[in-house]
């Protein structure tokens, strides 16, 4: 399978600057990426009702105009990949989140996995599929979980027919011995379920240095698709 990349600059700018960036802002990050080769790019989170003390103007909240932009520049290039995150506990309104996810410019929607939610996460995902959006399962904070709740999360992608599975090292601190071996493992998961067309991403963090190394670990062990922030100075300076 190809590899590929999926630049995070665009969401993970509100982390680093504290705001959304404007749309200017936004076209020109989308612009440089495409001239850098790089079509898959995350726009923004999905919620649906206000859920922290800054708001996110992406998607819904009203942000109408962001919308439109997003479909414009999906119109003038459908090369495009435009991908959303989802916390689900903050995207409870069904109806809202199908409104979101069925327009055109959206290509895949990358929902967060939390085990006391999965009731919810499977309507989530059955309403993205619906209008036949790529799904991954994100599991963030890899670091504080045990290779067990790892496997569930994995098993529970597979049941709902999830298009990726994705791991974060959310607080940068995994190291390579053992990241090799959670690697191994979800490799070895993914050949015995048969689900090799299942792409399998890595969100790596630099705090340790160690983004670069683990980020070639896992291509080593098969992954397919690595997060990266190329703009600088947005995203929170993973490389």
């Amino acid at each position: 399978m190809e590899h590929k990349i999926l630049d995070v600059s665009i969401r993970d700018s509100y982390y680093y600057s504290g705001r959304t960036p404007s749309i200017s802002d936004v076209e020109v990050v989308v612009d440089t990426l495409v001239n850098m080769g790089i079509n898959n790019i995350e726009i923004g989170y999905c919620e649906t009702q206000a859920s922290s003390k800054k708001s996110r103007n992406f998607l819904l909240g009203g942000n109408e105009e962001y919308n439109n932009f997003l479909a414009k520049k999906f119109q003038q290039n459908q090369q495009l990949r435009f991908f959303i995150m989802i916390h689900p506990h903050k995207c409870m309104d069904l109806e809202e989140l199908e409104k979101a996810v069925k327009a055109d410019f959206i290509y895949g929607v990358r929902i967060l996995y939390k085990e006391s939610y999965k009731e919810l996460i499977e309507k989530q995902i059955s309403i993205c599929k619906k209008y036949h959006k790529k799904v991954y399962l994100n599991v963030t904070r890899i670091t504080e979980k045990d290779n067990q709740a790892i496997e569930e999360a994995f098993h529970f992608a597979v049941k709902k027919q999830s298009d990726g599975f994705y791991i974060a090292d959310s607080n940068s601190n995994i190291l390579c011995d053992e990241f090799a071996e959670l690697l191994l493992n979800l490799k070895q998961l993914s050949t015995h379920y048969h689900r090799g067309e299942m792409i399998l991403g890595f969100h790596p963090h630099d705090g340790l240095g160690m983004a670069l190394a683990n980020t070639l670990l896992s291509l080593d062990h098969g992954f397919d698709m690595i997060d990266g922030s190329f703009i600088l100075p947005f995203g929170k300076f993973q490389y």
